[in-house]
């Protein structure tokens, strides 16, 4: 079953943002709280968005993280940091 594309605002709503070195990242943390932990990282460049369609599958069985790095999606894009792949 496909799931459908949320609105930005509706993926803002099922995470939040969390202070991390100084940095807001905006973070996804679904899931059975004493399942297994399964981290997820975006590719480049993207955000966490794109596993919106498997997200409800993997959330049945582990408590699933998702976030968005640094420069992308909805968290901070500080001036002057780097966002190429090297870093």
């Amino acid at each position: 079953r496909m799931t459908a594309l949320p609105t930005l605002a509706q993926w803002q709503a099922r995470g939040r943002d969390l202070q991390v070195a100084g940095q807001r990242l905006f973070v996804i943390d679904e899931g059975p709280r004493d399942a297994p932990v399964l981290a997820i990282l975006h590719g480049f460049p993207s955000a966490s968005l794109d596993w919106y369609r498997v997200l409800p599958s993997l959330t049945a069985r582990y408590r699933v993280i998702v976030h968005d790095q640094l420069g992308f999606g909805l968290s901070a894009k500080p001036a002057g940091a780097g966002y190429s792949i090297l870093d």
